[in-house]
């Protein structure tokens, strides 16, 4: 009993070294995916068409600015120290275009998606013609309110209006009205 055979021993050696293989092989895969899944960053920029909330997962529908359509998911992330999904998804209003920041790598057979670290809204388009219609005039007024500059394009000169200037009907009737979000002015030109 007490002799151990060749054969049992190079048995013995060749299930080690393949449990130690596949050992490392499973670590590094782990390894790779907890790198690509919490550390692959990039931006997008997209507008939220649909959001959905399930038990454990915070879904957020896109569509990017080439037009194709994903789904983004809106999980905390200790890696990123990210807590606030919760907030994340109820901020996100439909419709809206924003600058996603995001981790990880969409792979469809696996059920990942990319996950929502930080997101800026995207201000319209750099400037927004207003439609003449009587809401908008308190639209208007609260955005100078906000601080927006009133700038008036008069027989091609351009003059900024005065301190107690307010938008009513007949203003906008008489003018065009073009808002420039980036740079906090609203435009009047006469029609």
């Amino acid at each position: 009993m007490g002799r151990v055979s060749m054969y049992d021993e190079k048995a013995k050696s060749e299930r080690i070294f393949w449990i130690r293989a596949i050992s490392i092989i499973f670590a590094v895969v782990c390894v790779a995916y907890i790198a690509v899944m919490n550390f692959w960053e990039r931006s997008i920029t997209a507008t939220v068409t649909d959001k959905e909330m399930t038990s454990n997962h915070s879904y957020i529908y896109i569509t990017a600015e080439d037009g194709s359509e994903t789904v983004l998911d809106n999980s905390n992330s200790l890696f990123q120290l990210k807590f606030n999904s919760t907030e994340i998804h109820g901020d996100l209003k439909v419709g809206e275009t924003y600058e996603f920041r995001v981790v990880g790598y969409r792979y469809q057979p696996l059920s990942m998606y990319e996950n929502i670290i930080d997101y800026r809204l995207v201000e319209g388009n750099v400037s927004e013609i207003m439609s003449d219609t009587s809401s908008d005039d308190a639209d208007l007024n609260e955005k100078k309110e906000q601080g927006f500059a009133i700038v008036m394009s008069l027989n091609g000169g351009i003059v900024d209006a005065e301190e107690d200037f307010l938008f009513t009907e007949e203003i906008l009737a008489e003018h065009s009205i073009m808002v420039d979000y980036e740079n906090k002015t609203i435009i009047l030109t006469e029609k």
